[in-house]
């Protein structure tokens, strides 16, 4: 049989022996471009595109002014229309077992993610 008493103190020492504080500012986080993407055999691509921030600080990090580009091996297939709050679209359905490159640049930068639905 347990002794309530030393799984207490157990339980206590680990639980406040778990916290410390790391130095950390906002200056720290690069101001990188990010793009998310969801593909699925049902619904068209969705993309989703802005910067990194601070997530207890408010104000939004969405990038509405970008272009974001779907190609297929070196063939623009389309390019992805934007429906507000860093969130782009595309026209048509992704096939399994391709796989697409969606390719976005807001002035000079620009980043690319590759995804395939699989079988």
């Amino acid at each position: 049989q347990q002794n309530p008493i030393l799984l207490f103190f157990m339980i206590t020492i680990i639980t406040m022996s778990c916290t410390k504080e790391l130095p950390f500012s906002e200056q720290d986080i690069p101001n990188n471009l990010v793009l998310s993407n969801q593909f699925s055999p049902e619904n068209t691509i969705e993309v989703w595109l802005g910067y990194p921030r601070v997530i207890t600080e408010g104000g939004h990090n969405f990038e509405n002014n970008a272009t974001i580009e779907i190609w297929q091996n070196d063939s623009l297939l389309n390019t992805m229309a934007n429906i507000g709050e860093g969130h782009y679209t595309s026209i048509g359905l992704p096939i399994q077992t391709i796989e697409y490159i969606v390719k976005a640049t807001v002035d000079e930068q620009t980043v690319t993610a590759k995804n395939k639905i699989p079988i």
